[in-house]
């Protein structure tokens, strides 16, 4: 008995000595934590470190991770051991993770500020043993600042980002935004430390060497990117003192201070090779630094960023690097990818600096078909379903090649931005990320990859949660961006959440100033087309918590805004704009004035649209709000349940309502008093169920949607037909069922339903159809009419008794079918394959 137990335990201590993967993750639910699986992850990474050995890796999720709550706390990494970031929770192998798109950050931000400042870690990261390894993570807000720390290696006061004593690797990472005496972003005080596909941005020494200091030992610095960092003394970019310096294939930008981009101090050497150099901070200029030796260089060269520090294709660092250099630093051109998530070698030679240009717009026309598909296998070149593009961002970075064609994104899928395409100026952190639209393309989304259409009840999703989950701090601060677009641009089927423009200052994006407390959802600068969007859960503390329009003319159709929270403007906020908003609903949205929409110096024309539920804390404008010069036109909408429907500043030049609006609906804004304005005064509830607005299947727009009007209601037929042209309503049933159309963005489909017809007496089958579309009825005889979204009859039929319709010869493609039986009627919405 004594030995079996023995056995065991030589069992199980061998396993757990021979354990070569342990998980972390921040969001884990459930699960044992004890490191072993992702379902049983840790979700404190000391736990993971505390438990490692030599040999062992650790596989950190997304999130942001804080060393602990003391400034003294680090991430000390153990001898031997491998940190990999970037992975979704999901992965089996580490080659599956992208740290572009699953942004795993390790953050010295102990007092919450988002921001470095007093207060916060030391030092986030640090590496004293030999042959420890971190990849791909960010490493920001570290602020060593303990000036009472004499030591012989400073700990307290430099590598804010990461203290290095030993021979140890740094890959894909993203080091930012760290303030120390010496050596913000890194210190090295011995061995050889290797650092490669790495950037080094917005980090600032109080001393020397604000992206790294070499105090001793050797930094060998391959394929990084060297920008925008800040030394008050020396070496903004790189400064050495014992230690020595080897950059090849690197890009030095505008870093500040004495020689900015790399300062000799020492004894030590330094050599550039493959490098790039450019520098028009004060002082400074872009030649090969002082004492620097080597060869190959490009001197006083813009390297031309066009995405954050992506290259775009003009840069002179494209294909101007070392491929030989890049694989005797440890790198594998086969298999590598650069910092974004792309290959790392593009043509036959290596780029300079840590992103590689990818060119695809290499025999593509500009009014090419687009493919975006995240689980597509094939050779994700964009030019078909099976060979889509795997993320949206690579698709929208061909506008840059001048594409105004046609982008289709599958449905039912995520995706969040990883960019700041285009950003010259106060784009420094993932909030600052999102997806550009900039030439007149025409971007759909919700397409079913079976059949190449369209389901707008399975939307494609544009998500701002790009840090920790569900905590909304860190997300993006705008989610979507548009910038010179006319009508001509159809932007189609997508759900916009999760934005929150909380932030101060603003980004410089294509030459556009972008206010970082407007707009969560999407900032317009352009007038696109807009159909088929549903706006969730978007957030600023200024102005349009879902939209902000910005002198700007957009057209939006059937769009619902709901659950979106601003100052001013919960769903939209128009300001010089005269956007035209038909066949939309604003629902649950909430701000000081102005719930649903907020005016100023607007002229909007708002035809069927349904304000329902949107709040105010100034009860001012529940609806909507009108600020002075603003002038909007009503027709056909209706206002109920928003506390104060609508108000006008009397403030000089005073909002008003066009005269000409009329067949509006309102709780309240009968008494608005405007003259020749009439509204007809609501005195109940005029929908079919609003206290379910989304309906019981939880997908706006479909046929349980609670905001339908009543059947025979006031709303009914109560509009005037000439001033909506679109075919249809918001969940795609003909705009006009009987003879006069509905007031809102729903038409009443009681001609067609269960209150004149059995939901029993029609069942048509299959659905979608390919050939025969076979009709289930208990009625004798019936007739139908089948026709397109634009409202055109393509097939009709009187008194038949045949139970089947030949559609094979239809396009594919979205129709509606009616069924007739003695004036009664149902309709159907047919997907035909």
């Amino acid at each position: 008995m004594k030995k079996t137990l023995l056995f065991t335990f030589l069992l199980l201590s061998i396993g757990l000595t021979a354990q070569t993967t342990i998980y972390v993750n921040i969001n884990v639910s459930g699960g044992n934590h004890d490191g072993t699986s992702w379902a049983d992850a840790f979700s404190n990474l000391q736990d993971a470190l505390t438990n490692s050995n030599s040999g062992d890796e650790i596989w950190v999720a997304q999130g942001t991770y804080t060393p602990g709550t003391l400034e003294t706390d680090s991430f000390v990494i153990p001898e031997g051991t491998t940190i990999l970031g970037g992975f979704n929770g999901t992965e089996t192998t580490a080659d599956a993770r992208n740290w572009a798109e699953n942004p795993t950050i390790l953050s010295g931000d102990l007092n919450n500020s988002l921001t470095e400042n007093p207060g916060d870690s030391h030092t986030i990261v640090t590496m004293v043993g030999n042959n420890a390894e971190i990849n791909g993570f960010y490493i920001q807000w570290g602020y060593a600042d303990d000036l009472t720390e004499n030591s012989p290696t400073y700990i307290g006061r430099t590598g804010a980002g990461v203290y290095n004593n030993g021979n140890n690797k740094i890959f894909n990472c993203s080091i930012r935004s760290n303030v120390a005496v010496v050596g913000a972003g890194l210190v090295s005080y011995g061995g050889t430390l290797e650092i490669i596909n790495t950037l080094f941005n917005s980090n600032s020494a109080n001393n020397n060497g604000g992206a790294m200091s070499a105090e001793s030992g050797t930094i060998n610095i391959t394929n990084c990117t060297i920008a925008n960092n800040n030394s008050n003394n020396g070496g903004g970019g790189i400064h050495f003192y014992n230690g020595s310096i080897n950059a090849t294939n690197t890009i030095f930008t505008n870093n500040s201070g004495a020689n900015g981009n790399i300062n000799d101090d020492g004894p030590g050497t330094g050599t550039a090779n493959y490098c790039l150099f450019y520098n028009g901070t004060s002082g400074n200029n872009g030649n090969l630094p002082p004492n620097i030796t080597g060869s190959n260089n490009i001197e006083n060269t813009d390297p031309l960023y066009t995405n954050g520090y992506q290259l775009n294709n003009n840069s002179p660092a494209i294909d101007a690097g070392s491929n030989t250099a890049y694989t005797n630093a440890g790198g594998n051109l086969n298999n590598d990818l650069d910092l974004v998530g792309n290959p790392r070698i593009n043509n036959s030679t290596i780029d300079i600096g840590a992103n590689e240009f990818q060119n695809y717009c290499i025999n593509l026309s500009s009014d090419s078909i687009i493919y975006v598909d995240a689980n597509a296998t094939g050779t994700n070149d964009g030019r078909s379903w099976t060979n889509a593009f795997t993320d949206i961002e690579t698709a929208l970075a061909i506008q840059d090649c001048g594409f105004t064609g046609e982008i289709r994104v599958a449905g039912g899928q995520t995706f969040k931005p990883s960019t700041s395409r285009l950003c010259t100026g106060g784009c420094t952190s993932p909030r600052d990320y999102y997806f550009l639209i900039q030439n007149d393309i025409q971007l759909k989304g919700s397409y079913d990859v079976s059949n190449d259409t369209q389901d707008y009840s399975n939307p494609t999703i544009l998500s701002g949660d790009v840090g920790v989950l569900d905590n909304n701090s860190d997300n993006t601060l705008r989610v979507v961006i548009t910038t010179n677009l006319t009508n001509a641009a159809l932007l189609d089927g997508f759900t916009i959440t999760q934005g929150n423009a909380n932030g101060i200052g603003q980004a410089i994006v294509n030459g556009q100033s972008i206010n970082n407390f407007n707009g969560g959802g999407m900032q317009n600068h352009g007038n696109p087309t807009i159909s088929n969007f549903r706006f969730v859960n978007n957030s600023t503390t200024g102005k349009g918590g879902g939209m902000s329009n910005v002198s700007a003319s957009p057209s939006i159709i059937n769009t619902i805004f709901v659950g979106n929270s601003a100052k001013y403007g919960g769903g939209l906020y128009n300001i010089g704009a005269s956007p035209t908003i038909i066949n939309t609903v604003f629902v649950e949205n909430s701000a000081e004035a102005g719930g649903g929409i907020h005016n100023f110096s607007s002229s909007p024309s708002i035809i069927n649209t349904t304000f329902y539920g949107n709040t105010t804390t100034e009860n001012r404008g529940g609806g909507m709000i009108n600020s002075p010069s603003s002038e909007v036109t009503l027709h056909n909408s209706v206002f109920y349940a928003n506390g104060n429907d609508i108000h006008n500043s009397s403030v000089y030049p005073a909002a008003i309502i066009n005269s000409n609006s009329i067949n509006n609906f309102s709780e309240t804004s009968y008494l608005l008093g405007n003259s020749g304005v009439s509204f007809t005064q609501l005195t109940s509830d005029p929908f079919i169920n609003s206290s379910n607005p989304i309906g019981n299947d939880g997908i706006w727009g479909t046929q349980d949607d609670g905001l339908y009007p009543t059947n025979v209601g006031i709303l009914v037929n109560a509009g005037d037909n000439s001033f909506n042209t679109e075919s249809t309503d918001i969940t795609g049933n003909l705009r006009i069922s009987n003879v006069t159309i509905d007031i809102g963005a729903y038409e009443s489909q009681s001609a067609l339903n269960t209150e004149t017809i059995s939901a029993k007496s029609f069942n048509v089958y299959p659905n979608p159809v390919n050939n025969v579309l076979n009709i289930e009825t208990s009625v004798n005889y019936f007739n139908y009419q089948l026709y397109n979204l634009h409202g055109q009859k393509i097939i009709e039929a009187n008194n038949q008794t045949s139970n089947s319709i030949d559609v094979s010869k239809l396009p594919s493609g979205v129709y509606i079918l009616k069924m007739t039986n003695n004036n009664k009627s149902q309709n159907f919405k047919i997907i035909k394959e």
